[in-house]
């Protein structure tokens, strides 16, 4: 086979199979947030994306570089649409959205867990404050 026809679909099997994995969690967070009335988080229809001014996103994980961004930083990326993930909570940005994973019994057992919840209701209360 020729090796630039094998480099260019050599991506394909790949491609399938994530598509597969990401239909089922699809599925499964479609049935859960059924079961439990939450809806389903879209950035094109909430006041994220669309109305900033150049879609720009900042993703926000819990490494170290993070202590690295100055006051400009800061205020260019509080002008944009933000997700902060796991515990990025215990940062004191409030980016526009939070995504935390685990719940599991590992999870509520941490250490951590208590610092978590109580965020995430400090959280939720400011945004009750903001909307009243």
């Amino acid at each position: 086979m020729d090796p630039a026809r094998l480099e260019k679909y050599f991506y394909l099997p790949f491609s399938l199979r994530d598509l597969i994995i990401f239909w089922s969690l699809y599925r499964k967070e479609t049935e859960t947030g059924a079961k439990y009335g939450l809806p389903r988080l879209s950035l094109n229809e909430s006041a994220g994306l669309n109305t900033r001014a150049d879609g720009t996103l900042f993703i926000f994980g819990s490494g170290s570089s993070i202590n690295n961004l100055g006051i400009y930083d800061w205020e260019k990326i509080n002008s944009h649409c933000s997700i902060g993930i796991n515990l990025w909570i215990v940062h004191p940005f409030e980016p526009t959205y939070l995504m935390i994973e685990g719940g599991g019994l590992k999870d509520i057992q941490s250490p951590i867990y208590p610092l978590i919840q109580s965020k995430i209701y400090q959280v939720w209360a400011a945004q009750q404050r903001k909307s009243a």
